[in-house]
């Protein structure tokens, strides 16, 4: 007989909540804010020829041409998430779609890993990353996809419970901190 615990129930109702997201999603594509459509056209101008994180424009002294310019405002995460998606076959909204599922689910367990190597309970640890699951920063992205944010959030908490692991920090420890 498996007695499933209270800390299982939790994951399991955050797993199934982002489920009910994707579904939503799925059926209502996200819009996509400002920011990341900058990227997506960087993205798409990479896919017909423009070199790295450059995108193609017409030439102001010669409209009927096009020049690239590199995209200054923007880290390349706006398009990293959901490029690859995009290059591999899927419409924008799918990749967009399936890049916000994974990468919320791989944020909210980088959370759940740091808040136990910060030395919370399973059950603490399990019921703060419920919360996080359900606030406004996460949610978002399953109605509007706000670009780089998505890559970030997953890729945060990993970068600092690789550091905590470094504890008790000594002065070589400052190369994985100049790496993040």
């Amino acid at each position: 007989m498996t007695i499933v615990t209270p800390q299982f129930r939790v994951i399991a109702a955050i797993v199934a909540l982002n489920v009910a997201f994707l579904a939503s999603a799925v059926v209502a594509r996200p819009k996509v804010a400002s920011d990341a459509s900058s990227g997506m056209l960087v993205w798409s101008s990479m896919e017909h020829g423009s070199r790295w994180n450059r995108f193609f424009e017409p030439d102001p002294t010669d409209i009927a041409a096009t020049r690239q310019n590199f995209l200054t405002w923007w880290s390349p995460g706006q398009y990293l998430a959901v490029g690859p998606l995009h290059r591999i076959g899927l419409s924008w909204g799918a990749a967009i779609v399936a890049a916000t599922f994974c990468g919320t689910l791989v944020g909210i367990a980088g959370f759940w890993r740091l808040y136990l190597r910060l030395g919370f309970g399973q059950a603490t640890s399990a019921w703060a990353a419920a919360i996080l699951a359900v606030t406004w920063h996460v949610t978002r992205s399953f109605g509007e996809f706000p670009g780089g944010e998505l890559p970030l959030f997953a890729a945060s908490p990993w970068l600092l419970a690789l550091i905590l692991r470094k504890r008790p920090l000594r002065w070589w420890s400052a190369l994985p901190f100049a790496a993040v």
